[in-house]
């Protein structure tokens, strides 16, 4: 089963040390989705006023998969 890392950048970065066992690309893109939902249920504060937050998706051996920002403003 192929191997992910979902790092976390939000003005600083949180590099996922343990990564996550999953079928295919295709399942890494829909948990990349729910673990940036699920962080920012958490931490809603990472995205306002400009601020960009990041989930950046690599394979096992470091290869970018995908990126997925949030951002959001006041108006």
């Amino acid at each position: 089963m192929p191997f992910y890392y979902f790092d976390v950048h939000d003005h600083g970065q949180d590099q996922d040390d343990e990564g996550k066992d999953l079928p295919d690309d295709n399942a890494a893109r829909v948990y990349a989705v729910v673990f940036a939902g699920e962080f920012l249920k958490h931490n809603p504060e990472l995205i306002w006023d400009g601020r960009q937050f990041q989930v950046v998706v690599t394979d096992a051996d470091k290869r970018r998969l995908l990126t997925i920002n949030v951002t959001a403003t006041a108006e």
